[in-house]
C-alpha cells in the first residue's frame, strides 16, 4: 500500500519579523522557541504565545467577522494600522482593501491576531502595490484630519470675531453660503436661529 504525504501548503505565515502587541505597545517577534514568543519590546523574556497578538503584515488575505454593523464578515487584503505610533489601546483603527475599495475598520486589538485571521497572501508584486496603497491612504487621512482642524479652528476664530462685532444675520448667511457653520446666536436682542439658552426665555 502506498502512503500519500499531505500536500504542502503554497504559502505559511510567517511569526518570526510580524508586528506585534504586547501590552498595548507595538513590536516585532523576533524569535519563537517552543511555546514562547520573543518579541524587540522584551529582548531575552519569552512570553506565552496567547500573550501576544501577532499582526497580518500587508498583503495577507483576511476574514474578518463581526466588525460590520450588518454582523458581516469583511473579507480581503490587509493594508495595514491607520496610525504608526507604539502604543495602541482596546481597539484601533486597520485598513483593508476589499473588493477594490480602502475600508477603514475598528477593530478590538485582541481580534486582529493573524493566527485567526489570516488565509491566504497576495503575490510579490501585489504586495508591493499594496504597501504604496497603504503609504497613500496614510498620507490622505492625514491630510483630512489635518483639514478638519483647520477649518474647526477658523469656525472657532469667525464665531469669536462675530461676537466682538457683534455680527447677525448677514454673518450666518455668509456662513450658509460657504457651507460653515452658523453662529447660531443671538445678537443684541437680534434672534438668528439660536436654541433658547436653559431656564431662560425665548427672545424674539
Amino acid at each position: 500500500m502506498t502512503t500519500m504525504a499531505a500536500e504542502a501548503p503554497v504559502w505559511s505565515i510567517d511569526l518570526v519579523g510580524r508586528p506585534a502587541v504586547v501590552d498595548h505597545e507595538m513590536t516585532i517577534v523576533t524569535a519563537l522557541r517552543g511555546t514562547e514568543v520573543f518579541t524587540a519590546l522584551e529582548p531575552g523574556i519569552g512570553r506565552n504565545a496567547e500573550s501576544v497578538v501577532m499582526l497580518p503584515v500587508t498583503g495577507e488575505f483576511v476574514e474578518i467577522a463581526e466588525v460590520m454593523p450588518s454582523g458581516e464578515t469583511v473579507k480581503g487584503y490587509w493594508l495595514g494600522p491607520v496610525e504608526t505610533g507604539g502604543r495602541v489601546h482596546e481597539t484601533f483603527s486597520v485598513l483593508v482593501l476589499s473588493e477594490s475599495k480602502v475600508q477603514r475598520l475598528v477593530m478590538p486589538v485582541a481580534k486582529v491576531d493573524a493566527r485567526q485571521l489570516v488565509k491566504g497572501r497576495a503575490s510579490e508584486g501585489e504586495r508591493a502595490a499594496m504597501g504604496a496603497l497603504l503609504t497613500e491612504a496614510r498620507a490622505h487621512i492625514c491630510t483630512r484630519r489635518d483639514q478638519e482642524s483647520w477649518r474647526d479652528r477658523l469656525v472657532s476664530e469667525a464665531h469669536s470675531e462675530a461676537d466682538d462685532r457683534q455680527w447677525c444675520g448677514e454673518f450666518d448667511d455668509f456662513m450658509d453660503r460657504v457651507g460653515l457653520p452658523r453662529k447660531r446666536a443671538i445678537f443684541n436682542g437680534c434672534n438668528v436661529g439660536a436654541a433658547r439658552p436653559a431656564g431662560g426665555p425665548n427672545i424674539s
